[in-house]
């Protein structure tokens, strides 16, 4: 059976395309596999470069591994917190124990002017019971 004619006015690229798929058709139909192995062997040596990198030479699976790690980095973090809290907790006391140094050397002042005067009103009181005796 034939074909039916295309219609009028078929631009003359239609059929150039048309005749460039029928013709290559076969040939990707007999020389695609060989070209897509061909296309796929980088990809294949990188898979394999990769699978050398991922599959442990020891005992272990590597995501057992990793899965591990990320749990000792969990118990990292969550110990960071609690040191964190634990780190707040001593600046408080450390300005606490500043704070209770200011008052203690604001006493001391207090106590030593208090020392001053009842040195300097123990010297008039001498003085005074001194003439007092001498007088006597």
């Amino acid at each position: 059976m034939m074909a039916d004619a295309p219609p009028d006015g078929t631009p003359w690229w239609a059929w150039f395309i048309v005749a460039v798929v029928v013709a290559t058709g076969p040939a990707l139909a007999i020389f695609g596999p060989s070209l897509v192995r061909r296309l796929n062997r980088p990809i294949a040596e990188q898979v394999e470069v990769v699978r050398e990198q991922v599959q442990n030479s020891h005992e272990t699976n590597f995501r057992d591994d990793l899965d591990r790690v990320l749990a000792a980095v969990e118990r990292i973090e969550q110990n960071q917190h609690r040191h964190d809290g634990e780190i707040a907790g001593i600046r408080d006391d450390v300005r606490a124990v500043a704070a209770d140094g200011r008052q203690t050397r604001v006493d001391v002042e207090v106590v030593a002017r208090r020392i001053d005067e009842v040195q300097a009103s123990s010297r008039v009181q001498h003085t005074a019971l001194a003439r007092h005796i001498d007088n006597t």
